[in-house]
């Protein structure tokens, strides 16, 4: 069995414009170690003792339609810096769906996070769909 943290939200919530935020996850897919709290830190995946190690992260987050600026994804490190990034330009006529994936190393305690940001001018809503949705998890190799 695989060590490691799985969340999710499919709850639709609103962001605004030209901030970085760090994604909310109130729903757990799997949880082996105590990764994750479903009621304090939402958005962190941390390291609990006895697990530090070389990790895969990888993370999901979709935009409402608007066809206005740039999006963007990032996994924070334990409140500072990013250990990866992905930008594109909104897409014209549809949802935007963003993926970002990266391999590092935690030690006991270190925290990740699944940042988002977009530019459309305003507040936009998260999109949420059956089976995909907001999703976090990092897994020991």
């Amino acid at each position: 069995m695989s060590i490691g943290v799985g969340v999710y939200d499919d709850a639709v919530g609103f962001y605004a414009t030209s901030t970085w935020l760090a994604v909310p996850f109130t729903k757990e897919r799997w949880d082996t170690s105590g990764f994750h709290s479903v009621a304090s830190n939402t958005s962190r995946l941390t390291v609990p003792a006895g697990q530090a190690g070389q990790y895969a992260i990888a993370g999901h987050f979709g935009w409402d339609n608007n066809n206005t600026g740039d999006r963007g994804i990032a996994i924070r490190l334990n409140g500072g810096d990013f250990i990866a990034v992905l930008m594109k330009k909104a897409k014209q006529g549809d949802t935007d769906a963003l993926s970002i994936a990266t391999v590092y190393n935690l030690a006991v305690g270190d925290y990740v996070e699944l940042m988002v940001e977009q530019e459309s001018g305003g507040s936009l809503a998260c999109e949420t769909a059956g089976k995909w949705t907001q999703e976090f998890r990092m897994t020991l190799l």
